[in-house]
């Protein structure tokens, strides 16, 4: 398996086989951009570079931009100030029943559940309307 990556060595972009760069020219000490070369291999692996260089055992990013995350500012705000509890919030996040906890909140917000529910009182209408109905006639019969 070959992996390749792009790094800038003096400005100028290099595509490198990550394999072959490791064997062939870190261990006979050419002289290159390490620094740019480890954000390369980070980005490829998208993994923090201080997880790289074995400074942390977490291998995600301590910092995003809060756009790439799709947070709102008044959310970052609430975590920062602890209006939020952020080891609750791990928890719930971490839950294997999260995502399908999101698709049920997100049919509640976009009416898919008021619909459901109204179609579902129309159609027990339409079921009891005939009953009542004939329930109505044996009574005039009896």
């Amino acid at each position: 398996m070959k992996i390749y990556i792009t790094y800038k060595t003096n400005g100028t972009p290099t595509k490198k086989n990550l394999t072959e760069w490791f064997f062939g020219k870190w261990f006979v000490k050419e002289q290159t951009n390490a620094t740019g070369l480890i954000v390369a291999i980070a980005k490829h692996f998208h993994v923090s570079t201080d997880y790289l260089l074995g400074l942390t055992p977490v291998s995600t990013q301590k910092s995003y931009d809060i756009s790439t995350l799709g947070l709102s500012e008044e959310v970052v705000r609430r975590l920062i100030t602890g209006r939020i509890d952020a080891d609750i919030l791990n928890q719930l996040l971490a839950h294997d029943k999260f995502p399908q906890l999101c698709a049920l909140i997100r049919n509640y917000f976009d009416g898919t559940v008021a619909s459901g529910v109204m179609a579902r009182n129309e159609l027990i209408d339409l079921a009891t309307e005939p009953l009542a109905a004939l329930k109505a006639l044996r009574q005039l019969t009896v």
